[in-house]
């Protein structure tokens, strides 16, 4: 008995040797990288967040664009109304207020130069703001139609403040024989909405002359060889 010897540690098991050439099964191939412009193959991932913070950042700088933008332009738009619209006046009587035919035609002024300051405005904002911000077409058609409803409504604010005051609150000060102007405001509600309709308008037409350059641009590309974009994600994959 004293010439046995106690037993040690159990050994290892044996390693099988590796096949030159063969990979071991418990090797990891990395996913292929996802091509530039596709989406990202995790779509919570850090690349899809990144997508949506930008497109949520760029959507707010559209917003801010066509906000300023149309409140500029309203302002301006007031300040040419203001300008150039003859405003019809009464003549103060003994008892009452009156206006002569040659008045009465001043009437239809200040519909019509708001009709031609708003159709020029919204048509020339559309098709500025169409060119710059065209990332996204239907965010700003949206935004252009409220642009010009915000527009009008800031355009006829400022003319009331730039014109005269209400005539009912000068005749009493008014000497008889004296004349009393018109507010500067819009009579036709129907041309309320001429700012929204053309800028509308000019947002389509400068979405249209986009998509042409774009059309004329890959076809120059096909028809000298180029690759386009479908064939150069095919190529990367």
């Amino acid at each position: 008995m004293s010439g046995l010897t106690p037993p040690g540690p159990p050994l290892p098991e044996p390693v099988p040797e590796s096949v030159p050439g063969a990979a071991p099964e418990w090797s990891w191939t990395p996913p292929p990288a996802v091509p530039p412009g596709m989406p990202p193959a995790f779509p919570g991932g850090e690349a899809g967040d990144e997508d949506r913070n930008a497109a949520v950042r760029d959507g707010l700088t559209t917003l801010s664009v066509v906000v300023a933008w149309f409140a500029v332009a309203a302002f301006l738009g007031a300040l040419v109304w203001w300008q150039v619209t003859p405003l019809a006046e009464y003549t103060r009587t003994r008892d009452n207020a009156s206006m002569d035919e040659e008045q009465l035609a001043k009437q239809f002024g200040a519909d019509g130069w708001f009709f031609v300051i708003a159709a020029v405005g919204g048509l020339v904002s559309g098709l500025v703001l169409g060119l710059l911000r065209r990332r996204n077409p239907i965010l700003l058609v949206l935004l252009l139609g409220a642009g010009g409803a915000l527009a009008t409504f800031l355009m006829v604010q400022f003319g009331l403040m730039l014109g005269p005051n209400d005539p009912s609150t000068m005749f009493a000060s008014t000497p008889v024989g004296g004349k009393v102007p018109l507010q500067l405001k819009v009579d036709a509600h129907g041309i309320w909405f001429l700012w929204p309709i053309t800028a509308l308008v000019g947002g389509i037409i400068a979405l249209w002359i986009t998509e042409a350059r774009e059309t004329s641009r890959l076809q120059h590309a096909a028809a000298y060889g180029y690759p386009g974009p479908a064939h150069a994600v095919q190529n990367q994959r």
